[in-house]
């Protein structure tokens, strides 16, 4: 949410919201509050206005923003197939700014184009146009940084929101000597890109059981601390991640894979819960 301070008023704006918020916002004789969603269902009786689709010549507009093309060293020609090459992008997508902008990864228009109407998204309309644009951007994350890439698909199968460093260098097992920056920091994933996690590995099911149960042992790892070495900041930590535990056990649940090393992490995420009193 993003505050926006005005002379006589405060601006609020809630961006992508799931669920009505009527409950959490409180009264004010002053001040707006603006709630953004892609679900109609979301408005529940209240006032909403939807915001219209951009037309041909303002998504090409937005394209040739983000690719930032250098037309003054194309021919005539070229520049024409750019313009016809971006039309068909914009169209694929059917529109999308959120899909649009992503596509200013390095790749040249026409490989874009190509990529797109080869791939058979099968997934929600608007979500398909989405995913197909946010899987080039990944190839480009890919070239640029395999680890942040690697990490990425972790993070897919645990909870969206407050993914801590501690969580990542407890479960990791990494150098004490790795500096962290905060304590509490910590990063969250756009609720699509976190449902394209998954929907991109479950297209190879062999790599979806991998990376569902590598994102389950480091959650396991991270909380698997001993009775008489426990501390209130370990209790603090667990309570933290519980939202994390439950979602790689949900997914673990899904795969219904058993081994010993899974047993003996189960296991210690069901001591997780007694301590917290689930």
């Amino acid at each position: 949410m993003c505050s926006v301070q005005q002379p006589s008023e405060e601006q609020h704006v809630v961006d992508a919201v799931k669920d009505w918020l009527t409950t959490k916002i409180p009264l004010s004789a002053h001040g707006t509050v603006i709630i953004t969603s892609r679900r109609r269902e979301s408005i529940q009786g209240q006032r909403g206005l939807e915001v219209q689709q951009i037309d041909n010549d303002e998504a090409e507009q937005l394209l040739f923003k983000s690719a930032k093309p250098d037309f003054s060293k194309f021919t005539l020609e070229e520049c024409e197939r750019e313009k016809e090459a971006a039309g068909r992008i914009v169209q694929k997508l059917e529109y999308m700014p959120l899909a649009i902008v992503f596509m200013f990864a390095k790749y040249d228009l026409e490989v874009k184009v190509t990529h797109l109407i080869s791939k058979k998204w099968k997934v929600g309309k608007h979500d398909r146009s989405v995913f197909a644009a946010w899987d080039l951007s990944f190839k480009a994350i890919q070239n640029q940084n395999p680890r942040a890439a690697e990490l990425l698909l972790l993070c897919g199968f645990m909870d969206n929101n407050d993914i801590c460093q501690e969580l990542l260098q407890r479960g990791m097992k990494l150098p004490k000597d790795v500096k962290r920056q905060d304590r509490d920091a910590s990063f969250s994933i756009h609720p699509l890109i976190h449902i394209w996690t998954q929907w991109k590995l479950k297209m190879e099911p062999e790599k979806y059981t991998k990376r569902v149960t590598e994102a389950f042992l480091m959650v396991a790892s991270a909380t698997d601390i001993p009775a008489s070495k426990r501390e209130v900041k370990d209790w603090v930590f667990e309570r933290r991640i519980l939202p994390h535990i439950i979602a790689v056990e949900r997914q673990m649940k899904i795969l219904a894979v058993e081994n010993e090393e899974i047993l003996e992490a189960i296991d210690c995420l069901h001591n997780v819960y007694r301590q917290h009193g689930y």
